[in-house]
């Protein structure tokens, strides 16, 4: 048996603010809804690794971090694996990015 419990999570906007339903111009910057609001704004990309951050903060543990292609990019692989986790993930098939295998740099 195993099991799978969500740790975090963030719902993503729009940079835009004509696309933004509900904005409030006046609002408190220490707040959580405040906080929450920045990370909806901010790259997805870059929110994987700030909710990642957060769970080993809290004192999670875990071996793997398993996702799509969407976040399967050297970058990523890199900074996750110094955060001392393997990763799972689906590569993207692409011409421009490379990865070392047995010593040579090879696409997918």
């Amino acid at each position: 048996g195993s099991s799978f419990v969500p740790i975090a999570s963030s719902l993503l906007s729009s940079k835009n603010d004509q696309n933004v339903i509900g904005t409030t111009k006046k609002i408190d910057k220490r707040t959580i809804a405040a906080k929450r609001r920045i990370m909806a704004r901010s790259k997805g990309t870059d929110v994987v690794i700030q909710l990642l951050d957060q769970a080993l903060k809290a004192g999670l543990t875990a071996k793997y971090v398993m996702f799509d292609t969407w976040f399967s990019n050297p970058h990523h692989i890199v900074q996750i694996s110094q955060r001392g986790l393997n990763v799972i993930a689906m590569v993207k098939k692409s011409s421009k990015i490379t990865y070392e295998f047995e010593g040579k740099r090879m696409n997918v």
